[in-house]
């Protein structure tokens, strides 16, 4: 039970202590991002094959293709790789900066707009695991050969 742990190492464990976590006042938002990504890479991703693509695929697999936010797959991993990779500028701490900028106003409305539908995705992930009263995903791979005769 999730409950008794103290150290989540399963997939849909990470995802709710993922939750748990962004709630915290001491979370700061780049954690917060990649505390998703992790979770979300946790559900659906083995290893490192093409992580970006084959996580965009396999969410829309479970969840279908958005007809709103159509790209908030692009703009969130995006948002994680320039944090990761050390591009994403950095807001100075505190409430220092000058909301008046319109550049301040729209990077934090990115960021927090990224954060939103990323937990709305984790929420509907988890959902759809309760409903199917499952703890994982299993992706298979088939190959299929037709024969040149049945064409």
């Amino acid at each position: 039970m999730p409950y008794s742990l103290d150290l989540a190492e399963k997939p849909h464990h990470k995802a709710l202590f993922t939750l748990l976590r962004i709630t915290s006042t001491q979370t700061n938002q780049t954690d917060t991002i990649l505390l998703i990504a992790q979770a979300l890479e946790a559900l659906f991703v083995d290893g490192k094959e093409g992580i970006g693509n084959t996580l965009k695929q396999r969410l829309e697999l479970v969840l279908g293709t958005p007809q709103t936010h159509k790209n908030w797959f692009s703009k969130f991993y995006n948002r994680r790789s320039q944090i990761a990779h050390g591009s994403m500028p950095i807001l100075r701490p505190g409430d220092l900066y000058d909301m008046d900028d319109p550049s301040i106003e729209n990077y934090i409305e990115e960021f927090y707009g990224s954060i939103d539908e990323a937990v709305a995705v984790i929420l509907a992930v988890l959902q759809d695991l309760i409903c199917n009263n499952a703890r994982e995903y299993c992706f298979l791979q088939n190959v299929v050969r037709p024969n040149r005769h049945n064409q």
